[in-house]
């Protein structure tokens, strides 16, 4: 047995973070010793092609953490005949693992998007492009993500409302995030704000690096309180709460779809890739009646009695409305596609939590350090043989944590007035936990180990570093085709720092992280900045709130939560894509149903979010169709 474990962490240490290799090592491993992970009797199997049919009541493109959901709530109704298409494969065993998410950016299991080029952002990456990549396999986004479960503020959802849709307010959508949670986490158990029993499971991942205890310790000397995120407050620090089940990755598509996919009115069709939504106007109203899709170099058209649903994403939903010739009117034409409706709004108001890399920090491990664990997150190491092993035979150990973010603060910086130098613990106190309103405007993700991933970065075996988004952006991109070619990528233009607010909270943000690193608890550690001095920005004061800008600007990072690109919002609204049911303004039959529809991000992670907006919008599809059904073909 060690034998075996010793030649695969070999063979991993070599071929680590290329191609899918480290996938396929792990599902070997998994395989032979955790058969909990393969999960042969549950795990999702996939309608082969000649079961499936030409006609389905609903039509669900999109398999990620919206479509699982939606595909699961349908399905309950015996009479609904529903068909859930997935552009991905089905979700592989090694996703399972918490520690694999950093290693999937690369492989088949995503869209590598990337954002047009731009001189205002991402300029020290390639060809100034932003990667901007998301989930394509069965539960999506929440299959390769970092796991974190986050709702956003109360005020979010309030605002929602107040912009003219109806039933979104706070009060109105807690029930849908408690309606899915079981919360596993033992002293949110009884709280008002999480539910217990859904089939979304929430709880702390089972390892973290000792270091996150010192990181912990000094948010609070910055003067936050440990606080639950999802609760009462979330202005404040927490180990990250996520989407786990035993220690490993709960996906919507393990928890929606391996208690649904048997039904017999279910079917789920993988590797399917959706051209076009089939559209006609029988003069008296247009309508949405069927999809075109592609699998295994055969195209299908399949039609629907009651609903198309697009849950494909910030990206590819607006991609497949103005393919399908909804869209700007003035694009669709200098594309020569036929406009079959003419929706302005669709593929604008893109927002996304931006944040950068490079802020990592050298730390000296204690002297009377004596514990067995490394003590920061030590990258390649968490695949060597005796990690695996722990793995493997015991269910401990490194794989379980998440390398990215240990813990989490969310401040306002807005609260805070000049940068301080030399400042007591009081003053630390004063001018950044001052408390104007819980409403955090970042969220600080404390990784225990240092960040590789910006161009001339080298992580430090110990060392951590962080990683601020922000959370409500002023700054509005915009999603564009860039040919009529259904699987050419589109133009993607975020317009990071169109608002200079934008720029001046995170280079807020990195200050304070820099303070943070000066509270007693780190310089225990003796903790030293590992920023890189970049010779674009030598003609600032290193480290000065210039110097700042300037390196936020170079290290630019998307945080992979694309929203808002088919808004919701009333038929007034002109730029509106859906109304407050999520029905697309001026086509019968068609909704869309994922991150696109948020007016405005939410203060937090879009996951969780997205997984309630399906759940809310499942209940509404279900009062609708109540009704008698009357043919739409």
């Amino acid at each position: 047995m060690s034998n075996v474990i010793q030649c695969l962490a070999t063979q991993i240490a070599q071929s680590l973070w290329t191609t899918d290799w480290i996938l396929i090592f792990l599902q070997t491993l998994i395989i032979l010793y955790r058969p909990d992970i393969a999960d042969p009797e549950n795990r999702v199997r996939p309608t082969p092609p000649p079961s499936l049919r030409s006609n389905y009541d609903f039509i669900i493109v999109g398999g990620g953490s919206a479509g699982s959901v939606l595909a699961s709530r349908l399905s309950e109704n015996e009479k609904w005949s529903v068909l859930l298409l997935e552009a991905g494969p089905n979700e592989p065993h090694a996703t399972d693992i918490p520690v694999v998410y950093t290693s999937v950016a690369s492989t088949s299991l995503v869209w590598n998007f990337t954002s047009y080029p731009s001189d205002n952002y991402c300029t020290g990456q390639d060809n100034r492009q932003c990667s901007w990549f998301s989930g394509r396999t069965l539960g999506g986004s929440s299959t390769i993500n970092g796991m974190i479960y986050i709702r956003g503020n109360r005020r979010d959802y309030d605002r929602w409302e107040e912009a003219g849709n109806p039933g979104w307010n706070y009060e109105s959508v807690l029930p849908y995030f408690k309606k899915s949670e079981d919360m596993r986490i033992e002293e949110y158990q009884e709280s008002p704000y999480h539910g217990v029993g859904g089939y979304l499971t929430v709880e702390n991942f089972r390892y973290r690096s000792p270091i996150t205890n010192y990181l912990m310790e000094a948010a609070r000397e910055m003067g936050y309180d440990e606080v639950d995120l999802n609760g009462a407050n979330q202005t404040g620090f927490s180990l990250t709460p996520g989407t786990l089940r035993d220690g490993l990755r709960c996906s919507t598509a393990k928890a929606f779809l391996r208690p649904a996919w048997r039904r017999s009115n279910l079917h789920i069709s993988t590797d399917s890739y959706v051209e076009k939504i089939l559209v006609r106007d029988d003069g008296n109203r247009k309508i949405a009646y069927g999809v075109q899709f592609r699998l295994q170099s055969t195209s299908y058209k399949v039609t629907a009695n009651r609903e198309v649903i697009l849950s494909a994403g910030a990206v590819r939903s607006p991609q497949l409305l103005m393919l399908s010739g909804i869209g700007p009117r003035d694009h669709l034409v200098d594309l020569n596609i036929p406009v079959f409706h003419d929706v302005p709004g669709v593929g604008s108001n893109l927002q996304d939590h931006v944040t950068f890399t490079g802020l990592n920090y050298n730390v000296t491990i204690p002297k009377n350090y004596s514990g067995s664990e490394p003590f920061s997150y030590a990258g390649q190491d968490a695949f060597d043989s005796q990690t695996l092993t722990q793995f493997a035979i015991n269910n401990t150990g490194m794989m379980y944590e998440n390398p990215d973010t240990d813990s989490m603060v969310l401040i306002n910086t807005r609260n805070s007035g000049k940068v301080i130098r030399n400042f007591s613990i009081k003053k630390f106190v004063c001018r950044y936990a001052n408390g104007s309103g819980d409403y955090p405007n970042v969220e600080l993700a404390l990784s225990p180990g240092g960040n590789a991933t910006a161009t001339n970065v080298v992580a430090s075996t110990t060392s951590f570093s962080v990683l601020p988004l922000l959370l409500r952006p002023g700054s509005r991109g915009y999603i564009r085709l860039n040919a009529t070619d259904p699987e050419g990528f589109p133009i993607i233009v975020p317009n990071y720092f169109q608002d200079p607010q934008d720029l001046e909270v995170l280079a807020e943000a990195a200050q304070f992280v820099y303070d943070m690193s000066r509270t007693s608890a780190l310089r225990f550690l003796n903790t030293q900045p590992d920023i890189d001095r970049i010779p674009s920005c030598s003609t600032f004061e290193y480290l000065s709130m210039n110097y700042w800008r300037c390196l936020v600007r170079y290290y630019t990072a998307s945080g992979f939560h694309p929203a808002g690109s088919c808004k919701m919002g009333p038929a007034s609204d002109r730029m509106a894509v859906v109304d407050a049911r999520l029905r697309v303004h001026g086509v019968s039959r068609l909704r869309v149903i994922d991150a696109s529809i948020m007016p405005t991000i939410v203060s937090g992670n879009t996951n969780a979010p997205t997984i309630m907006i399906a759940e809310k919008a499942s209940d509404m599809i279900r009062e609708a169709w109540t009704a008698p059904l009357i043919p739409a073909i």
